[in-house]
């Protein structure tokens, strides 16, 4: 296993570091990128940022927005958050993703954990939590042919700028039968014996890292010239508002519904019986882009046996995680 450790605290490098390793480095052995952020608002890949967090108050505070590639909610990080990225050559019929989370990201996290005399374990969709409340959440996407799994550990962070930043949905926490976004979280630090700091907290996980790795841990750095091709990257996708905010056009319809894998919000807008526009957002588990879906539907009559039938051939878990056909359907034409 290869172990990165950037030096930036930008969001948008590490999303651009990713797809660099994925693209252009396209390593053979497994990768793991230790990395921390500045004060940031990361977006899933399918979210819209006004319905997430509060942008008028990220502004004001100099938060930085940016959206990552995978599915997933809305989340703070900064200083007091470490994240971490593994990237593994992807095989769809010999590469399970809920064995990557399970093997490679949880088990590591929980066992640096319990040496630290933490009690952690992985739960629902992909949190890792310690006494009932998430620590870290975990979301995954494919691209040139790796499948990417990344996550944050809040070590210390500023809980409250997390609560006041990022929008409640009410559907979400009513679920749960708590009130905000900052109940549901928590700190590992106020889980352990003694607090650890995050230098300390770095080291420990990178040793247990490399423990439980199937090859040795090899330390590497980016070079000079990684990192400009990096920085290219993040200049035409990652730190550009086109890729962050984009752009809503006015629909006809418009639905949302939460199920049991995540929230799904679809807006279709008609012309002549077809679907002239269509996009899909939510925070459901998604590997690849929604808005590849979303392409698909383009051009279909706007009847619910023309869509069912132009989904038979795909597999949607790819795109909607564990959001059924028929929920998707009954989202479409309720």
């Amino acid at each position: 296993m290869i172990c990165y450790e950037p030096l930036s605290m930008d969001g948008a490098f590490h999303f651009s570091a990713e797809e660099f390793i994925m693209k252009s480095l396209r390593p053979v052995d497994p990768v793991l990128m230790l990395w921390q952020t500045d004060p940031t608002v990361m977006l899933g890949a399918n979210q819209i940022a006004g319905a997430e967090m509060d942008l008028n108050l990220a502004a004001e505070a100099g938060i930085a927005v940016v959206r990552r590639s995978s599915g997933g909610g809305a989340i703070y990080t900064d200083p007091g958050t470490l994240l971490y990225t593994i990237i593994f050559p992807w095989d769809p019929k010999g590469v399970d993703p809920k064995d990557v989370v399970k093997n490679y990201l949880a088990r590591p996290v929980t066992s640096a954990l319990a040496a630290l005399g933490g009690h952690a374990v992985l739960e629902g969709r992909n949190d890792i939590v310690m006494d009932g409340k998430k620590i870290s959440g975990i979301a995954q996407y494919v691209r040139h042919g790796y499948l990417c799994s990344h996550g944050s550990l809040l070590l210390n962070a500023d809980l409250d700028a997390l609560g006041r930043i990022l929008t409640v949905d009410e559907g979400k926490i009513g679920a749960r039968a708590l009130r905000s976004v900052r109940s549901r979280v928590t700190n590992i630090n106020e889980h352990l014996p003694a607090p650890v700091d995050m230098a300390s907290f770095r080291k420990h996980l990178i040793r247990t890292w490399g423990e439980t790795a199937e090859a040795p841990l090899c330390r590497r750095g980016f070079s000079g010239e990684e990192i400009r091709a990096i920085h290219i990257q993040r200049e035409e996708k990652y730190g550009s508002d086109r890729w962050t905010f984009g752009h809503t056009p006015p629909f006809t319809f418009q639905n949302e519904v939460r199920f049991p894998g995540g929230k799904v919000q679809v807006s279709i807008r008609s012309e002549k019986g077809a679907i002239a526009h269509a996009a899909i957002h939510g925070d459901f588990l998604s590997l690849l882009p929604a808005e590849e879906l979303a392409n698909r539907l383009m051009g279909l009559p706007f009847r619910r046996e023309k869509v069912a039938e132009a989904l038979v051939p795909l597999d949607l878990t790819l795109y909607l995680g564990a959001i059924p056909a028929a929920s998707f359907l009954d989202l479409l034409f309720p």
